[in-house]
């Protein structure tokens, strides 16, 4: 699985396992489902503690936009609105974008810019 795909589980609890308490069952179900993606990287189809398959799993693989760095020209998916600098507005690849301390993204060439302010700054002082 990969980030941005769609995950569709489904449990039919019709069956005896699931008495008296469904809640229960459902449950222990998902952590043994939840497990079985940790443990072995694929996520089972739901079993009862009988061992019945009592549902299924679908995964829909998203079809990830791509993109061309416009500072080095890196191919990569924008999974996220942290593609684009915060302050010109220029496209870039996570490689080219860095994160600043208030949480804005900003690229290489406005990054550079602000340091050489501070420089001249403390210059002056």
């Amino acid at each position: 699985m990969n980030q941005g795909d769609s995950i569709d589980i489904r449990i039919q609890t019709g069956n005896a396992a699931f008495e008296p308490n469904t809640d229960i069952e459902v449950s222990r179900i998902l952590r043994e489902m939840a497990k079985g993606l940790e443990d072995r990287g694929e996520l089972p189809n739901p079993r009862d503690y009988n061992g019945n398959i009592v549902g299924r799993v679908e995964v829909t693989e998203a079809e990830l936009e791509t993109a061309t760095c416009g500072a080095c020209g890196l191919q990569y998916h924008p999974v996220d609105a942290d593609t684009v600098c915060s302050e010109c507005g220029a496209d870039g690849c996570p490689n080219c974008l860095y994160q600043d301390m208030f949480g804005g993204v900003r690229c290489e060439d406005c990054r550079t810019a602000d340091e050489d302010e501070e420089e001249e700054e403390e210059c002056a002082e």
